[in-house]
């Protein structure tokens, strides 16, 4: 989730990156909620369900963004809702050839064409399909510009970033060296040109565990051509995080060599970093890991700056602040981050909390702006936010009473 230029620089890389590009945030005293769209509550519906992953701007007041699951063949759909809640499935997955269940955000052109992930289909040497890189068109036709066979990356969690060329990079979860990471492969870092021709320019080796593995997160980029990233396992810190290691921040040179910037120890530094990172102009890095404490905290907002050290801005107590913030974070140009949480926020959900949305100062001070309940209008957010010129925020849910359908919400000051 990048910024405008400006104090957040990570829009633009100078070498031909060009990422999908954030209005900076305001102040936000979230007054209020307003769910835009809630998805069907039954299995297999057609508009979608579970909607995993940010949203990005379309033309006008429009949205795009995928589910998970749902759609025609209850395989995950590409969505379009404008704000006056019309959703438009604009495909529907099948699950073959065609790629299923995408569960990352989308990339747009100039041209209207989207760009994402799909975590399984496309080739049967996977049990469930290696997962895919697609292409939808305006006129809502899909083309699979590259389908994944293990040896060159498995399971594509996370979303895209392209360059001016139509070049996409991103990671794989699993897959590139199989010999390694239990007979799955550590992960890769990928490039598909615009033509569909992939190129791994990393695969990581996990063995002993000392470059990090299992990258859930997308990319970064620098003026410079490095990407920043992170692990969500591995970093060589002995037996921490039952000897797996608890995950790293890493950047990968344009000459493919990749340096572990900070690896986690699993105490109060944080364990299992997962969404991806955002960059400030002094190259500094802020992201989030999913617990902390030796698995018994909640999660962490990070930095790490340039020469690798951390600092850690706000350690979840698991209740009011909230708990397990999976998502990346967005920022503004005063050094303010904007994130969700997937549970805490207070007693509900079976006592775990429903989830937050909270802003936190660049001196760590926390301002919770929403507190989830359980119910119909939605609640854990697993996916980041977006924020448009007025200061509202826009995300999604993926629960609505018992079900896994989910919701877009919107916040007003």
């Amino acid at each position: 989730m990048l910024q405008k230029a400006g104090l957040w620089n990570t829009c633009r890389w100078a070498g031909g990156l060009a990422l999908v590009l954030f209005i900076p945030v305001h102040d936000v005293c979230a007054q209020g909620r307003h769910v835009l769209y809630q998805f069907c509550r039954s299995t297999g519906c057609a508009d979608g369900s579970e909607p995993v992953a940010t949203l990005i701007p379309g033309p006008g007041r429009t949205f795009y963004g995928t589910t998970a699951a749902g759609g025609a063949n209850n395989q995950g759909t590409v969505f379009k809702l404008s704000l006056r809640s019309t959703e438009t499935v604009l495909y529907s997955f099948q699950g073959g050839s065609d790629g299923a269940e995408p569960e990352a955000a989308l990339v747009a052109d100039k041209g209207g064409n989207l760009y994402g992930t799909t975590a399984y289909g496309g080739n049967e040497g996977c049990s469930n399909g290696c997962g895919t890189v697609f292409k939808i068109a305006p006129d809502g036709s899909e083309t699979v510009l590259h389908a994944f066979d293990g040896s060159d990356g498995e399971y594509p969690q996370a979303g895209l970033i392209a360059d001016k060329k139509g070049n996409l990079y991103g990671t794989t979860y699993l897959g590139g060296i199989t010999s390694y990471c239990f007979n799955l492969g550590c992960g890769t870092i990928f490039k598909v040109s615009y033509d569909g021709t992939e190129t791994v320019l990393y695969a990581f080796k996990g063995d002993p565990y000392s470059d990090g593995y299992f990258p859930s997160a997308g990319l970064v980029a620098d003026e410079n051509g490095n990407f920043y990233g992170t692990t969500t396992r591995g970093g060589g810190n002995g037996d921490a995080c039952d000897g797996y290691g608890c995950g790293t921040v890493f950047t990968l040179a344009p000459d493919g060599t990749e340096t572990i910037l900070f690896a986690f120890s699993g105490g109060e530094d944080g364990d299992g970093p997962q969404g991806t990172l955002v960059r400030d102009a002094g190259g500094n890095l802020y992201g989030t890991t999913e617990t902390n404490d030796g698995g018994d905290g909640y999660g962490t907002v990070f930095k790490i700056d340039p020469n690798g050290r951390e600092t850690v801005l706000h350690g979840f107590s698991g209740h009011e602040d909230g708990r397990y913030p999976l998502a990346g974070l967005i920022a503004d140009a005063q050094g303010d981050l904007y994130g969700t949480t997937i549970e805490g926020g207070g007693a509900g959900c079976s006592g775990t909390g429903c989830g937050t949305v909270f802003k936190l100062g660049p001196d760590g001070t926390q301002k919770l702006l929403w507190r989830f309940g359980s119910g119909k209008r939605g609640f854990q957010p697993w996916g980041g936010l977006w924020e448009n010129q007025t200061g509202e925020l826009f995300g999604t849910t993926i629960a609505v009473d018992d079900s896994d359908s989910g919701t877009i919400f919107k916040l007003t000051q």
